[in-house]
C-alpha cells in the first residue's frame, strides 16, 4: 500500500478544515432543506402522475373509475340535483378528469418528511397505511378481502429523480463549503 502524508500549518487552512468538520457532523440544516425540496418534488408528481423517472403512473382502471363513480361520499358538486343522484354528464366529467393516488388527496397531503440519527438522515414518505401499496402494487388477495377486484399498480411517487439527487447535492455542497 502506497502512503503519503500531507501536514498543513496554515492557519486559514486549518480553521476552514475544522468548520467542514464541524459541519459535516450535523447536516440537519441541508437535510431540512432537501426535504422541503423533496417535498415539492414529490407533490408535482401528484399533479403530472409520473414517477421520479419521469415514466407515467398506470391509469386508473375501469372497476376503479366505477367504483369511484359508485360512491356518494365525493366533493361538493358531484351529484344532479335531482334526487342528490348524478347525472351522467356529471359522471361522465368525473370519471374522464380522476387522476391515479387522487381521490381526496390526503395521500399528497400527509407527505412529510423527518431529519433523523442526529442530522445524518432523511426521511421522506406518508403515515398513511395505503401508501406502501400505492408505491409499490400489489396482486390481487394479497390484502385479503378488502382488494379483491385485481391487482393494483405499483405509482411510484417517493423517490430521487436525477434532477433531484443534483440538488440534493448542490444544497449539501453549499452547506459544506459556504
Amino acid at each position: 500500500m502506497a502512503l503519503i502524508q500531507i501536514d498543513v500549518d496554515n492557519r486559514e487552512v486549518l480553521d476552514v478544515l475544522a468548520k467542514l468538520a464541524q459541519r459535516a457532523g450535523n447536516l440537519s440544516p441541508a437535510l431540512k432543506e432537501n426535504g422541503e425540496d423533496m417535498l415539492a418534488s414529490t407533490r408535482r408528481r401528484f399533479a403530472t402522475g409520473t414517477g421520479p423517472d419521469g415514466a407515467r403512473w398506470a391509469p386508473n382502471t375501469q372497476t376503479t373509475i366505477l367504483r369511484y363513480l359508485g360512491s356518494k361520499d365525493r366533493p361538493a358538486g358531484v351529484f344532479g340535483k335531482r334526487d342528490g343522484k348524478r347525472t351522467a354528464k356529471t359522471g361522465a366529467n368525473l370519471a374522464m378528469g380522476k387522476k391515479p393516488l387522487m381521490d381526496r388527496g390526503t395521500l399528497a397531503s400527509t407527505i412529510n418528511y423527518r431529519v433523523t440519527d442526529g442530522g445524518r438522515t432523511l426521511l421522506v414518505g406518508s403515515p398513511q397505511k395505503y401508501a406502501a401499496v400505492q408505491q409499490f402494487g400489489a396482486k390481487k388477495g394479497s390484502l385479503g378481502k378488502r382488494a379483491p377486484w385485481g391487482d393494483i399498480p405499483a405509482r411510484e411517487f417517493l423517490g430521487v429523480s436525477a434532477q433531484d439527487a443534483r440538488d440534493i447535492l448542490d444544497t449539501i455542497e453549499e452547506y459544506l463549503m459556504p
